[in-house]
């Protein structure tokens, strides 16, 4: 079965947050914001959790929950959530509840119950831009602002046939979208960088890879000088891509 994926982006340069925002909305979501040094860090932070949570609103119900009540495919399955992460880990749901607060079923995370929906997604940030994919399977994306040459140290993560691949594709472009592809991998196996010289080359003499075993690849591209990759676990069916403008976030900000 192909899955389900939605991908969406924001350019978060024109938001702010004050600090009772900030912690408000951090226990409403369920993970406290770290207290960062600059205050673009904990807008990228904070955007990346409220973009989860639009994703998560506007995620359709294909469970079989879903079809017997005739909601699926309709936007609005995952109204209430709350998240949790583990140092060094990703956010995961640690508890959904579809329908309303008062009938709302609760799933955790990695639990695949008959007649539930299961959902994963993933948020990364890089300049000005935020992104969160979501999926009906394990899903892992990244982002990366195309600033410097990075190819000695991405060579040093490289497997001897990326490096081959590296030596005649130099650009800022193909460097990072070596190192974005890598790293939604990384992000989707749950793995971590201890694992980035023994997952397998994702670029040979054919080019930058589309599938690794059970996972399928997607190179993006969403803004003018950023690399974008996505990865899922077993098929990909049509993947919808979205600007969230922030004007959308702010509302949806006060909404909360």
């Amino acid at each position: 079965m192909k899955n389900n994926v939605n991908f969406y982006y924001c350019d978060v340069s024109g938001i702010e947050y004050d600090a009772g925002e900030v912690r408000a909305l951090s226990e409403l979501i369920g993970i406290e914001t770290p207290d960062f040094r600059y205050a673009a860090d904990t807008v990228r932070h904070v955007t990346g959790l409220l973009l989860a949570e639009l994703a998560l609103n506007r995620f359709p119900d294909r469970s079989e929950r879903g079809q017997n009540s005739g909601s699926a495919g309709n936007a609005g399955s995952f109204r209430f959530f709350k998240l949790s992460q583990e140092k060094n880990q990703k956010p995961k749901l640690s508890a959904v509840s579809i329908g309303s607060r008062k009938d709302g079923i609760g799933r955790m995370p990695g639990q695949k119950i008959k007649g539930m929906p299961y959902v994963d997604f993933n948020i990364s940030h890089s300049g000005d831009i935020v992104i969160c994919a979501i999926a009906d399977c394990e899903v892992g994306a990244d982002i990366e602002k195309q600033e410097k040459d990075i190819s000695k140290v991405l060579s040093h993560f490289c497997s001897e046939v990326e490096r081959l691949w590296l030596d005649t594709h130099r650009s800022l472009k193909e460097q990072y979208s070596l190192w974005t592809l890598k790293e939604s991998f990384l992000k989707c196996t749950g793995e971590g960088m201890k694992d980035i010289r023994t997952m397998p080359p994702l670029a040979d003499s054919s080019g930058l890879k589309s599938r690794a075993g059970d996972y399928e690849l997607k190179s993006l591209d969403i803004a003018e000088g950023y690399s974008a990759a996505l990865c899922v676990k077993g098929t990909a069916g049509s993947i919808s891509i979205e600007e969230v403008k922030a004007a959308e976030i702010i509302k949806f900000k006060h909404g909360r």
